[in-house]
């Protein structure tokens, strides 16, 4: 009727793990939204378990319990993925919103071994080690990142030379570094930067990104969900690489901007 407000449709219910994305990292969230299901929830799961992992260890600066603590927090994920390969002591399945369908994934549809997985894991606790010298930051910067970007490749169904996944995690780290930085510094925690011009840093990035993409035709289309996150990291990369003086604040672009990027990048299929 005329003057009558329409009713709102209510917005599908979430997962856990999706919720725990739009929240926590909603560059991975978006870029996973365009992924047909199954494999959109599949990288929510992964996501969602990244977010954990960081969460693990984010705390442990400042007290001296504080990596004893990650550890610990780490090693309850190795035994949810020692649970997910039938590897874990009889009777120690429990019931948790993320390890729950974390380990469902990678006993189902996820084909990767849990070395693979635990790839990621040990990237996380390397943060543990920081400050890091640059060949340790490298290191850092293709566990972590690279293992995620395995992971995620795979969850699409896909696979990836790891001459590609290193390079992408190399771009992703970096960007990552650049832009925690400010607010590490504000929380009394060390950054994840090497000593050094962080617009080196910035030009080594994207160097990378650039190696990363000339093999993107060994990528099956099914893959490209996965590497859309690197639309923010080149933002933030070339952001800091084309600075006449070092600074280091780098704002989180607009939502349009963020939506308008992963769209493009998802049309086009050039990530």
């Amino acid at each position: 009727m005329p003057g009558r407000l329409r009713p709102r449709m209510a917005e599908p219910a979430l997962s856990a793990p999706a919720a725990l994305a739009r929240r926590a990292d909603p560059d991975l969230f978006l870029a996973a939204l365009f992924a047909p299901e199954p494999q959109r929830e599949r990288l929510m799961v992964l996501t969602a378990f990244d977010i954990e992992l960081s969460r693990a260890t984010s705390k442990a600066a400042g007290t001296a319990e504080g990596p004893l603590i990650a550890e610990m927090r780490l090693q309850f994920w190795r035994d949810r993925l020692s649970d997910a390969a039938g590897e874990g002591a009889p009777g120690t399945a429990i019931c948790h919103e993320i390890a729950t369908p974390l380990q469902a994934l990678f006993a189902g549809p996820l084909r990767v071994s849990i070395g693979e997985a635990d790839r990621l894991v040990a990237g996380h606790a390397m943060a543990l080690e920081r400050p890091f010298e640059p060949a340790a930051f490298r290191a850092w910067c293709r566990a972590r990142f690279g293992g995620w970007y395995a992971l995620a490749i795979a969850a699409c169904g896909g696979g990836a030379p790891e001459t590609l996944i290193g390079a992408a995690g190399q771009a992703a780290g970096a960007a990552f570094a650049l832009r925690s930085a400010p607010g590490l510094a504000a929380e009394g925690q060390q950054s994840f930067l090497p000593e050094g011009d962080a617009r080196v840093l910035a030009r080594e990035g994207l160097e990378a990104l650039g190696e990363a993409r000339r093999q993107r035709r060994m990528l099956p289309r099914a893959a490209l969900p996965a590497l859309l996150p690197l639309w923010r990291a080149e933002r933030d990369l070339r952001a800091v690489a084309g600075r006449r003086a070092e600074a280091t604040a780098l704002p989180p672009p607009s939502a349009a901007a963020r939506a308008l990027g992963y769209l493009t990048r998802a049309t086009t299929g050039r990530w």
